[in-house]
């Protein structure tokens, strides 16, 4: 393959990436609101003018619009172009990981979704049951796909534990109920130490239902076998980002926050300058996906089970 069709292939792939973006902009501010991701078409949140199309190109109307309504000059969030960048650059290292394979296909059926679980979680502190059904079924079929043409897709971690055909699609089942069992746990007794120390009310958790099932849903991406190095990874992003976040998260939170922020469905606050756990397991789950072998060799002496 020659070098200038490789980088077709690259530009197509971040040209399709950058349009998903756009896409996924419209997921993340929808379907918590439990609003229609297809209808009506993209309006201004402020004076409520449709958006017409040549002002809805990925990246570069936003940047010709100098990141405002063309009716009303309300500023526009730079998220929803980074959100498409984002997208596009993911997707080119998705390609460069996997190439022209099934790992390719099932790379970027799951970026998306692990983008918009963390955007999602960070404005309404839910994970939405529909995209971890989404991720589950990706992970279930590339497993079972992985069985039966017989072909490693570079996904699952610690396959060579066992010996078989069907041993991808084991790890994929023990992964998920693994991932469930182990966080829905470190739940369950962190809310009882809470509650028990006075530091939760009765009816308030630790830890939401949500980030036990993200956990379980990436288990059955990986496998088994990743589930302590998504956990270990997730744990230590979010202490370094949290600290971060503690000392300059407010300025970086008013320039990337959609002014049209979507509302928690219930009377609960978040503690102030707090993140929720979820996009730390998505952003693990993004790392092991696209780099999970040379994360390994940054970590020589981490024992995967």
């Amino acid at each position: 393959m020659s070098f200038g069709f490789q980088l077709y292939l690259l530009i197509c792939v971040f040209l399709t990436g950058i349009c998903i973006g756009s896409f996924l902009n419209v997921v993340i501010y929808r379907l918590p609101a439990g609003l229609s991701v297809i209808k009506p078409r993209s309006r201004c949140w402020s004076c409520r003018t449709m958006v017409k199309w040549y002002d809805n190109i990925p990246l570069f109307s936003w940047l010709n619009l100098r990141g405002k309504c063309r009716s009303c000059q309300t500023p526009i969030s730079i998220r929803y172009f980074f959100v498409e960048l984002l997208v596009g650059l993911l997707f080119v290292a998705a390609f460069i990981s996997f190439g022209p394979s099934l790992g390719f296909l099932v790379a970027i059926l799951l970026i998306p979704a692990y983008v918009a679980t963390a955007y999602i979680d960070l404005d309404t502190w839910t994970i939405r049951i529909e995209i971890l059904l989404w991720i589950a079924v990706c992970g279930l079929g590339a497993a079972s796909i992985s069985a039966l043409v017989d072909q490693d897709l570079g996904l699952v971690y610690g396959a060579s534990v066992l010996n078989g055909k069907w041993i991808p699609l084991i790890h994929a089942l023990l992964g998920g109920l693994l991932g469930f069992v182990l966080l829905n746990s470190v739940r369950v007794l962190a809310t009882w130490y809470f509650k028990k120390r006075g530091r939760l009310g009765d009816d308030e958790e630790a830890m939401g239902l949500g980030d036990p099932l993200l956990l379980g849903v990436l288990g059955m991406v990986n496998g088994v076998a990743a589930i302590p190095l998504l956990i270990f990874l997730a744990a230590l992003q979010g202490s370094i980002i949290g600290i971060l976040w503690t000392l300059i998260g407010p300025t970086i939170r008013t320039r990337f926050e959609r002014a049209e922020s979507t509302e928690i469905e219930d009377d609960w606050v978040p503690p102030e300058r707090a993140l929720p756990f979820g996009p730390y397991l998505a952003l693990a789950g993004l790392e092991l996906l696209l780099w999970g072998q040379e994360v390994l060799t940054l970590l020589p002496n981490f024992k995967l089970i």
